[in-house]
């Protein structure tokens, strides 16, 4: 029955094509008038045979009976940019004998050719395909690319998996439609749960006693998959294989890569060490060491913060009521293992516990509890109690943020440094620290004062100065931003100290009031809410219990109370102007009015809503603003602009009437794909600081006869926009569209423009 729905979805995919095809003019049932008599012709002459055209040879298929005939589901793709394929009976193959193949395009249908010499490698080219508009999450465009720069294939998992290499090193894998169903790839039955997922960027290598550091880490990348495969960053190349686990041992097999030549000084070929022979492997923390048999050691850091791998420290935690500061965050600390299990230090007693993290949202369960007695100022009892509330969890800055359940607060956690404090000058004051388990270094003269790392028993440090009250020492810390940090005097023996001179109390916490606040996003247990433009969202709070919305176009006037951290926003008057297509005002003035409770983190605001719904981001200062560099999005598959002109500035030309070109910017995949007037295309978008680029891009393939120079134009606006140097947005007042307009280079030393419009 699949076999038939096919045919007949190519009988539908025929009949589409004619009925698109040129309108070209047919002869009608009229009888037709008699023709001119013809003049007499005087001798025939004798007209050479014509030459015979030559033989149009097909390519040989060497047909492979383990791709034919088999219904094919796309389930992920191994990238710098990977992809989990959540339904993959949208997105489907089936090739047949006479080398031909039917497409699933998630809602559209299509069909070509392709060509497998038999040495691994095949060609695909998309014919003609129906032009259904998709809902916004779909990954056709994503689909239709690799058809176009599939390269080769192979089986994987005992011919259950059939993996296409593309020309940029990418992997796309397809499932028989039964396995597919079934959800994703294979698993591998000893996959270390320490080494997948994470991106470990090479940072150094030791050989003997030589030691050289990699200047670009970023260019030099491992991922290791579940599955048995991995994707390796090869400098200016991509490339992946599969790998196995023996204990300690690693076993890597380079299958495939790109073949750019990359620059001088390439490490390339040093990082391909690791493929020769097997590697023992050790990770401690957000470190790999890959030990070869020579005893060369490479170096790998995921720097990306994870739950596991640092000792947490708590800092305090963020209530409704009043915030709960740390007098030593040394004194509560967790670690996460990898085995799901949790070690707990809660003042002087130990606790171990079981964790689950899940999709943002945290789980844990105390267990066993050692029963000493601890000092009268212990917060061991309620640091437990709260992590045993834990809900959603979130990193900003480095710092581990946990929310409880039932508006609970947040708790802060950060893995504490230790500060080297410079040795002191012969004969200057001079702290000692004297405390056994060492001393907090806080950022002023209270608990109430943010700590920045710790001094351990026995460090000395420079004594500049002392509080108004003679409780806290000023030492000087000149590698911290404010160049020196308070230690309480009780915990350090002071040496030439008499003479140091008062240093007033460092301003209290940010203030709500005075600000001009701007949203830089929102998280939730689900996902993260980017602002597009943090100057379209503000709020100023005023003191008479009012606050000024800008809420993108519109205006509005709430009232707000607090109550210690507590903070209620009630919605007042509000303009009611049409804004732009991408405005996120609805939602911006909803999160406001579910507001729960407020705190900062240096010069931001923090406001946590009710019922654990997420945590707003205010700056003021759109230099700290995670602000998008791409024109705004909608959703993950982006927001659509049209191609209005373009050509040298000045002197655009108008796209041909009755023809449209369209482009999707979507900053979170890094690509761009739309229509180019009669061909769709994909290809990668590098937003990066500095830069802008997009392309090289992958096309279908067909030929549209009408309107007349429609691939002419097609080719010239895919080259203008291969060309991209950067661009410009900017909204209309009080309406939904939005104007775009992207600068180009061509090869030749040619520049120019293109215009775009939204909707």
């Amino acid at each position: 029955m699949k076999r038939l729905s096919l045919l007949l979805g190519l009988v539908l995919l025929v009949a589409l094509a004619a009925c698109g095809g040129q309108n070209t003019a047919q002869p009608t049932a009229t009888t037709a008038p008699a023709p001119t008599e013809a003049p007499a012709v005087e001798a025939a002459t004798e007209v050479p045979a014509p030459t015979a055209e030559p033989e149009v040879v097909a390519p040989t298929i060497v047909v492979d009976p383990a791709l034919i005939d088999t219904s094919w589901h796309w389930i992920s793709r191994d990238s710098a940019a990977p992809l989990d394929i959540a339904e993959p009976q949208r997105y489907g193959l089936l090739f047949n004998a006479d080398g031909t193949f039917f497409a699933t395009l998630d809602c559209n249908q299509g069909s070509g050719s392709y060509v497998t010499p038999g040495d691994g490698s095949i060609t695909m080219v998309l014919g003609p395909m129906t032009r259904a508009m998709c809902a916004e999450d779909s990954l056709s465009n994503e689909m239709i690319a690799m058809l176009g720069s599939a390269v080769s294939y192979a089986f994987e998992h005992e011919g259950e998996v059939l993996a296409f290499t593309m020309a940029d090193g990418s992997v796309d894998r397809y499932s028989k439609a039964d396995t597919a169903a079934a959800g994703a790839l294979p698993t591998m039955d000893n996959a270390d749960p320490a080494l997948v997922d994470r991106v470990w960027k090479w940072t150094a290598r030791q050989a003997g006693d030589a030691e050289f550091t990699i200047n670009n880490p970023e260019d030099y990348s491992l991922t290791f998959n579940d599955d048995g495969t991995f994707y390796a960053r090869l400098d200016c190349n991509n490339g992946g294989g599969t790998y196995t686990l023996d204990g300690a041992t690693l076993n890597a097999s380079l299958m495939h890569t790109t073949l750019a030549m990359c620059p001088e000084g390439s490490m390339v070929p040093e990082m391909s060490a690791i493929f020769d022979a097997p590697v023992t492997y050790a990770i401690s923390g957000g470190t790999l060491t890959l030990t070869h048999a020579d005893g060369t050691v490479d170096t790998y850091i995921d720097n990306e913060p994870r739950l596991t791998g640092t000792v947490w420290q708590w800092l305090g935690t963020t209530t409704a009521t009043e915030p709960i500061t740390v007098a030593d965050s040394s004194r509560y600390t967790v670690e996460f293992l990898e085995d799901g299990t949790a070690a707990i230090k809660a003042d002087c007693n130990q606790v171990v516990a079981n964790y689950t993290a899940e999709e943002g949202v945290l789980s844990i369960m105390p267990g066993p509890m050692t029963l000493a007695a601890c000092p009268e100022d212990s917060q061991g009892d309620i640091f437990v109690q709260q992590l045993g509330a834990a809900g959603p969890y979130f990193f900003m800055e480095g710092d581990l943020y946990i929310d409880l359940f039932a508006d609970g607060g947040t708790m802060r956690f950060s893995d504490l440094p230790t500060v080297d404090l410079p040795t002191p000058e012969a004969g200057a004051p001079t702290g000692t620290v004297n405390a056994p388990d060492g001393v907090n270094l806080r950022t002023g003269p209270g608990t109430n004062f943010p700590a920045v790392g710790t001094a351990p028993q026995g460090d000395s440090g420079t004594l500049i100065g002392i509080s108004e009250d003679g409780a806290w020492y000023v030492v000087a810390a000149p590698n911290l931003p404010n160049g020196q940090v308070w230690v309480a005097a009780e915990f350090v023996d002071a040496a030439n100290a008499d003479n140091l001179p008062v240093v007033a109390t460092p301003p209290a916490a940010q203030s709500l009031v005075g600000p001009l606040w701007m949203w830089a996003g929102t998280t939730t247990p689900e996902d993260q809410i980017d602002v597009v433009d943090p100057t379209r969202y503000t709020v100023e709070f005023l003191a008479d219990g009012t606050a000024a919305i800008g809420a993108d176009c519109n205006r509005a006037v709430v009232s707000w109370t607090t109550d210690g951290q507590s903070i209620t926003i009630t919605p007042g008057p509000m303009t009611l102007a049409a804004c732009a297509e991408d405005s996120q005002a609805d939602q911006f003035m909803q999160q406001l009015t579910n507001a729960a409770i407020f705190f900062f983190q240096g010069s931001d605001l923090f406001i946590d809503q009710f019922a654990s719904a997420g945590t707003m981001r205010f700056v003021t200062s759109l230099a700290t603003a995670p602000i998008a560099p791409v024109p705004p999005v909608s959703g993950p598959s982006g927001l659509s602009f049209r191609v209005v002109s373009f050509g040298p500035a000045g002197a655009e030309q108008p796209v041909i009437e009755g023809t449209a070109i369209d482009a999707v910017f979507d900053q979170e995949a890094g690509r761009v794909s739309g229509n180019a007037g009669c061909n769709n295309y994909t290809g990668p978008m590098n937003t990066a600081a500095g830069s802008f680029k997009m392309g090289p891009f992958a096309t279908t393939m067909m030929f549209c006869g009408e309107p007349e120079g429609v691939m002419e134009q097609e080719a010239a606006y895919l080259a203008a926009l291969a060309g991209a140097t950067g661009f410009s947005w900017a909204v209309q007042p009080n309406s939904f569209i939005t104007n775009g307009q992207v600068t180009y280079t061509l090869a030749d030393g040619t520049s120019g423009v293109i215009n775009f419009v939204s909707p």
